[in-house]
């Protein structure tokens, strides 16, 4: 574009002087007028046009630089949103592998439970066995045990 504008200044300036070069310097019935109206009205002309080519030129200058700074807008606000959906991924990938690590290790837990109440029979294996098959209503007893018994805590201290 600058180099387009700096070209029609160029143009111009040769066009104005070959205009008024071109032109005769005297009319047929005697020299040119003093007021230069001879060759003026093509200089004016000329000078007009290369007027409106420049307005032109800065125009779709103008609009290149704000499409250039609506497309730098953008690519901003994306590069902040990428690095935002980066960071999202990055803790969820922690929160992810953390949770993974806990179901291992409680998977292990079970496992491990299962060997002991799987184990030979021992002094008290029976409760054991009774355990075994009877553990979700042992665990509900108790953890209904222990809910009665903080509730009658809170009751008599608060």
């Amino acid at each position: 574009m600058t180099e387009e504008l700096e070209y029609l200044k160029h143009a111009s300036a040769s066009r104005s002087s070959l205009v008024v070069a071109s032109s005769p310097p005297s009319g047929p019935g005697g020299p040119a007028p003093p007021d230069g109206r001879a060759g003026g009205w093509r200089n004016r002309r000329s000078q007009k046009l290369d007027k409106m080519e420049i307005l032109t030129l800065q125009s779709s200058l103008h609009s290149e630089i704000q499409a250039k700074q609506a497309v730098g807008e953008e690519l901003s606000r994306t590069r902040a949103e990428l690095l935002a959906s980066q960071r999202e991924l990055h803790e969820t990938r922690q929160r992810l592998d953390t949770l993974a690590h806990d179901m291992k290790r409680k998977e292990q837990h079970i496992r491990d439970m299962q060997a002991r109440l799987d184990a030979p029979h021992q002094p008290g294996n029976s409760f054991r066995i009774w355990l075994r098959s009877n553990i979700p209503l042992f665990l509900g007893v108790t953890s209904c045990i222990w809910g009665v018994a903080i509730l009658v805590y809170h009751h008599i201290y608060d």
